[in-house]
């Protein structure tokens, strides 16, 4: 095992591999050594991202509690990243965080991702999307990386509305204004949203995050003259990409090219 650890901190995986290889034997898989040998194939494979390698060698490891360390872990969350096993990784995140063996930082960002991931690949399936953001513990929901990369994607695939209660829950808490932007895709229900954020801009009536989510409100609503208005006063305010983007596409549906044309130029040239 040395040997292999030694061969490959040198570049030259081929004599780690032959070094493992001499471990195998024809030794009882349940031997100590063959669960070192297990083991260290994987956290190899895995620094050299041969994903496949590392996660055939864990999946060797025997059932008698062998897989139950919090090395083995770790290791197996590493691949299942890689591989992009989101449940995996939420499983696995969840089972270290229990046992305090990964930091609440890390915990937060993998889990963010995971759970991203998740809905990501049941976007195209609204029950199974619906029951995936369910069993996202309600901690997990609130967290802030995550709502930023969920409340759109939940808002495009039209479960806005189901967002929505935790996104005002976030902010009726603390207050973001890069989490307030996001309201705007929880519009299934025009009036109740621009209720509660008229109510929101009460509180805060220069955030710019605010009025660019109203104003995405006001444009769904078809109150085109409204979302002119927030818009605008969201860009006094903050000059952002997607404020330009989201008047200029207003502009073009009231058929106002050249006021769509100057908005595009100015986010083509925030975007270059």
């Amino acid at each position: 095992l040395l040997a292999a650890r030694a061969a490959h901190a040198l570049g030259d995986n081929e004599r780690s591999n032959d070094w493992l290889e001499r471990l195998k034997g024809d030794q009882d898989p349940n031997d100590k050594s063959q669960l070192a040998r297990l083991v260290t194939e994987a956290e190899l494979a895995l620094d050299s991202r041969d994903f496949e390698t590392a996660a055939n060698a864990l999946k060797a490891l025997p059932e008698d509690g062998s897989k139950n360390n919090v090395a083995v872990w770790r290791l197996a969350l590493g691949v299942a990243f890689a591989q992009e096993r989101w449940e995996d990784v939420a499983r696995l995140t969840r089972r270290l965080r229990k046992q305090r063996a990964i930091s609440e930082k890390a915990a937060q960002s993998k889990l963010a991702r995971a759970n991203v991931g998740i809905l990501t690949d049941r976007a195209g399936d609204g029950e199974a999307l619906l029951k995936a953001w369910n069993a996202i513990p309600e901690v997990e929901r609130l967290d802030h990386d995550f709502l930023l990369q969920a409340v759109p994607l939940m808002g495009q695939a039209g479960k806005g509305s189901i967002v929505r209660s935790t996104l005002e829950e976030r902010l009726d808490k603390k207050w973001d204004t890069e989490l307030a932007s996001l309201y705007g895709y929880c519009g299934d229900e025009s009036s109740v949203c621009l209720a509660k954020g008229e109510a929101w801009l009460n509180e805060h009536k220069r955030d710019p995050g605010m009025l660019y989510a109203m104003g995405r409100l006001c444009t769904d609503a078809q109150l085109w003259g409204k979302a002119e208005e927030y818009f605008a006063a969201s860009l006094g305010l903050k000059q952002q990409l997607k404020t330009h983007l989201a008047i200029a596409r207003l502009f073009d549906k009231l058929d106002r090219s050249a006021d769509a044309q100057r908005h595009y130029r100015a986010a083509a040239e925030m975007a270059g």
